[in-house]
């Protein structure tokens, strides 16, 4: 399909009407009809752009994501500013300033956990999530490996590790206190698993997780790649927190349990971050994953308003079996699996690390096969 850009005119009042019989339509799942309306909407210059943010939608919803690609970027070519266009009630009127700025990036065309071709899957235009970073491509392009059953980002920032060590999302500053009951069952359900004490949490964010652990005598240390939150926790908790990257934190003994509390999703090379927890576990020790399940039960009621598509820090979306495949490979067994309390359409995986025997026949198999 071709888009063009007309130069229009048409009563202010009309041009209302029109617009919110489109926004109707889409609003009661009759895409088709909505469709055709955006598209004369397009012509005109008060609502070209964002008719062309809403025909993205469409064309995403109907599996054209190539077509969903061409109206995201049209609508930001057509208006920079297209964002302050939304307001967010929920925020109590909040309303999005961001502006429409190209960034470097880095492709990524192969799965990340079996470097297969992948397929576009998806398209979403990430700006008017909350946690929107300027630095990331707000249109971003999801790709799927069908191998893995995984859908992984077709992009991210070149300049990645700045960008996120030099941001402090507002989200993560305050402790949720009302997580504080669930993670306590989390832990005390982990207690079943290993009679060790000594605990890793990657991510400490508002330091949840940190503190429960704490309170339940865990000899419990953090990493955060975010040196405003490390240093927040690690005041308030009088615990040690690394502020630096997991791939280069080192311990001088290995740990009992590692927690990876929505953290999976943000790495570039999951399986080398799954590579490195399984270093700094014992034998036996207890691996702890929460992360988005784009097949939980969740995401496939919500389908495209799912609001984890729009997380522009994730670069992974995992499914159960692309998880296990990843936890298998990377020398772990799963022991447990649930759906999160925390986070709607996140699962909670618990795996066990093999012994070191057991790792080396696995090796030994796959050099043989």
């Amino acid at each position: 399909m071709t888009y063009h850009h007309f130069s229009a005119t048409m009563h202010p009042m009309e041009l209302v009407e029109l617009f919110r019989k489109a926004e109707q339509l889409a609003a009661d799942g009759e895409d088709d009809e909505a469709r055709e309306l955006f598209l004369r909407l397009t012509e005109f210059p008060e609502t070209g752009a964002l008719a062309f943010f809403r025909l993205g939608e469409i064309e995403n919803r109907k599996k054209n994501p190539e077509e969903s690609y061409i109206c995201h970027m049209k609508a930001f070519e057509l208006e920079p500013d297209l964002t302050a266009r939304f307001v967010d009630e929920q925020r109590s009127g909040y309303v999005y300033t961001y502006r429409y700025t190209k960034v470097g990036e880095t492709e990524v065309a192969q799965c990340p956990l079996c470097n297969a071709p992948g397929e576009m899957h998806s398209v979403y235009n990430m700006c008017t999530n909350n946690d929107f970073l300027e630095g990331f491509n707000p249109v971003r392009i999801w790709r799927i490996c069908r191998q893995c059953n995984h859908i992984f980002a077709a992009g991210y920032p070149d300049n990645l590790q700045k960008v996120l060590s030099s941001t402090v999302p507002e989200s993560h500053i305050a402790p949720r206190l009302q997580f504080l009951p669930g993670l306590s069952d989390t832990l005390a359900r982990l207690r079943r698993f290993s009679h060790g004490n000594r605990m890793l949490e990657v991510g400490v964010g508002a330091g949840e997780l940190t503190s429960v652990a704490k309170e339940m005598l865990f000899d419990i240390t953090g990493v955060e790649i975010r040196k405003t939150y490390a240093q927040n926790v690690a005041a308030r908790l009088d615990i040690a927190v690394s502020p630096v990257d997991f791939m280069d934190f080192t311990a001088d003994d290995p740990f009992d349990f590692l927690m990876l509390g929505d953290v999976l999703e943000h790495t570039i090379k999951p399986l080398e971050t799954l590579e490195k927890a399984n270093r700094l576990l014992v034998d036996g020790g207890i691996l702890w994953i929460s992360t988005p399940n784009f097949e939980s039960a969740f995401s496939f009621i919500m389908k495209d308003k799912d609001p984890m598509w729009r997380v522009c820090e994730h670069l992974n979306y995992f499914s159960y079996r692309s998880l296990m495949k990843a936890l298998s490979l990377t020398g772990f067994e799963v022991v447990d699996y649930r759906s999160s309390k925390h986070y709607n359409g996140s699962m909670e995986v618990t795996a066990r690390r093999r012994d070191n025997k057991s790792q080396q026949d696995d090796h030994a198999e796959c050099d043989a096969g």
